[in-house]
Parts: structure tokens; C-alpha cells; sequence
């Protein structure tokens, strides 16, 4: 993941949806909520809204050391 001044760029790799890896982009004003889980900081969620519709979505990331400083700098 990259955080940029505008959004959040994720690449997932082995993705189903094109191939070996899926790039997805986020806008910052459309990110409601973030954060890790409290016992588990491995853990990293966020919430965005769709840019064009009522629609939510919930994207949950998985690390291997913490991910407090991803939801610091995200916040």
C-alpha cells in the first residue's frame, strides 16, 4: 500500500480479478474510518464509501508486524 496526498494505492497480488496483481485506488475523502485492531496491531481496517453511489465497503489488510504506523499515517 501507498499513501499518497489524495488516496490510499493498494496492490494485491494474486488476484483473481486481472491476472497476477489488482491495483485499486482510494480517495482520502471518501474514507470514513480506520484503524487497527485493538489486541491484534497485525491487523489494519478501513472503510470507504463508493464515489458515485450509496455504497460502502469494508478492506481489512493483514501484516506480519504491526500496522500502527499505516494507520497513523492514513489518519
Amino acid at each position: 500500500m501507498i499513501i499518497r496526498i489524495h488516496g490510499l494505492n493498494l496492490t494485491v497480488s494474486a488476484c483473481v480479478c486481472q491476472g497476477d496483481q489488482c491495483f485499486h485506488f482510494f480517495q482520502l475523502k471518501n474514507i470514513s474510518f480506520c484503524g487497527c485492531h485493538p489486541k491484534h496491531s497485525r491487523y489494519f481496517g478501513f472503510i470507504t464509501k463508493h464515489p458515485d453511489q450509496q455504497r460502502f465497503a469494508c478492506h481489512v489488510l493483514m501484516s506480519d508486524t504491526t500496522l500502527h504506523p499505516l494507520a497513523e499515517s492514513v489518519r
